[in-house]
């Protein structure tokens, strides 16, 4: 018997999932706080508040685009418009999803079984919390073994009072640098990974330093690096040497902002972010390198602007843009399928 991945309609055996897009968000809430890439909202002119109010257009999908910070942009909410998008995703080839949304952005367990339920998608659901600008105020009110158990509850018995489980731990947040509660989150939920299995999902605050700091973290607690999928990376480094060297933990490696070619955008605290391309180079020499088995790619996708129906590239992308590209700059089949397939399966499998 194969190992089982726990989704939001019950576990599933890993060998009957395919292509898996590990961190992306179907039913998730953003506006509530600036995302550390904006000014606070009280500093905003009257207009900019305004603007912040106003439907999304042709004209003006650019500019919320490249600022984020609009708050129709930042609420995926509409059951219906998502559905869509994930019709399309498995229409495309796509057959599993990891909803990297945990509590306090807006999880939606029951949600997000009634569109796998109208999809046929494989949904996972994230448990934890994200970065403190999100944090409920159990969080700070809470000890660490507290945390823990909560998070345990989550993929035990069910999340929020419902059936639905969840199948990783995350994305756990953290800033740079990162705030007491948000190491509290971290170690809770290292232990939590320990009691039960489930991958640890972490996305590393803003600095090249932050994801080998947050895994020492964990290890400290006693997590293998192996059950530890490292998120962002393609937004943390920006040399082909930051990435081998991260590498020699022994995470998984996330590449998870394919679709994302601006260097223009407010999220890009560098410039230098890459394009697909660029990443797909990355790809590659952790390849040379002998890391093939732990990379992991996705879109993060969590924003309107992101979907189909605003004029984005949807859940699709990698399916229908990047794994030709990956064709065209000499990716085997047996590449593709190990990163598409077989590493997802691998990392969230619970033994």
């Amino acid at each position: 018997m194969s190992p089982q991945i726990m989704t939001v309609l019950g576990p599933v055996d890993s060998s009957l999932i395919g292509h898996t897009q590990p961190h992306e968000h179907l039913l998730c809430d953003l506006s509530s706080a600036s995302l550390g890439v904006q000014p606070p909202r009280e500093e905003l002119s009257a207009t900019a508040r305004s603007r912040m109010q106003t439907p999304i257009t042709l004209e003006n999908r650019y500019e919320i685009r490249k600022t984020i910070l609009h708050n129709e942009n930042l609420q995926l909410t509409d059951e219906i418009t998502i559905a869509d998008e994930l019709t399309d995703y498995r229409s495309a080839g796509g057959s599993a999803i990891v909803d990297a949304t945990p509590i306090g952005l807006g999880r939606d367990p029951e949600g997000l079984a009634r569109l796998s339920r109208r999809s046929g998608v494989h949904i996972v659901m994230g448990a934890g919390y994200y970065s403190k600008g999100f944090h409920t105020p159990f969080v700070a009110a809470a000890a660490e073994d507290e945390i823990t158990r909560r998070i345990v509850e989550d993929i035990v018995i069910g999340a929020d009072g419902t059936p639905v489980k969840s199948g990783v731990i995350g994305e756990i947040g953290l800033g740079w640098p990162t705030d007491p509660d948000e190491l509290k989150v971290l170690r809770a939920a290292s232990r939590a990974q320990m009691q039960t299995g489930t991958p640890l999902l972490i996305h590393p605050g803003g600095s090249a330093n932050a994801p080998a700091t947050a895994v020492t973290e964990s290890m400290t607690v006693g997590v293998r690096p192996d059950r530890i999928v490292m998120a962002h990376l393609d937004a943390r480094f920006f040399e082909e040497r930051s990435f081998l060297d991260f590498a020699e933990l022994g995470t998984y490696l996330e590449l998870d902002l394919f679709g994302r070619e601006s260097s223009h955008s407010s999220m890009a605290a560098d410039p230098r972010w890459p394009n697909d391309a660029r990443r797909l180079y990355y790809v590659r020499k952790l390849i040379e390198a002998g890391h093939i088995e732990r990379i992991l790619i996705s879109q993060d996708t969590a924003q309107k602007s992101d979907l189909r129906r605003f004029g984005g590239p949807g859940y699709g992308h990698i399916i229908k843009n990047v794994v030709p590209l990956m064709v065209r700059l000499g990716f085997s089949y047996e590449e593709i399928e190990c990163i598409t397939i077989e590493n997802p399966r691998r990392a969230l499998s619970i033994p």
